[in-house]
C-alpha cells in the first residue's frame, strides 16, 4: 500500500497531465517504489517518450501500480479541495485499484481494470 498527501499526489498528477496532448485520454500513469527513500516513482508514456517524476511518499514494500490517468485525477482534484493534508492510501485488490482518504468522511474511489 502507498500513501501520500492529497496535494503531493495532486500536484504531481496535474505535472504529468501536462504532457497530454490531443484526444488520448487512456494514459497509464505507473507508479513504483525508488530508489530514493520517501519517495515513489511515476511515469507517463506518451508520444514522444516517456515522462519521468517523484512524489514524497509512504510504502513498506516495493510496489508497481498502474491507473488511468482520467480516472484518477478528478477525484485526487476534488480530495485536495476537501483538504490539502489529508493522506491518500492507494492499493490493489481482486484486480481493482483502491483509493482512500479519511479527513472528516472516509471517501473512497475504486476503479477496476480490463485488460
Amino acid at each position: 500500500m502507498l500513501k501520500v498527501k492529497a496535494k503531493a499526489f495532486f500536484d504531481t498528477l496535474t505535472h504529468l497531465k501536462a504532457y497530454v496532448f490531443g484526444s488520448i485520454t487512456d494514459l497509464q500513469v505507473t507508479c513504483t517504489s525508488s530508489k530514493v527513500a520517501n519517495h515513489a516513482s511515476l511515469t507517463l508514456d506518451v508520444i514522444s517518450g516517456q515522462v519521468s517524476t517523484s512524489m514524497e511518499a509512504e510504502y513498506s514494500a516495493e510496489f508497481k501500480l498502474a491507473w488511468g490517468l482520467a480516472k484518477i485525477l478528478p477525484w485526487v482534484e476534488y480530495i485536495t479541495i476537501l483538504d490539502t493534508d489529508a493522506v491518500i492510501s492507494c492499493g490493489q485488490k481482486d484486480g481493482c485499484h483502491v483509493f482512500s482518504a479519511r479527513a472528516k468522511h472516509h471517501r473512497l474511489l475504486v476503479v477496476a481494470e480490463t485488460v
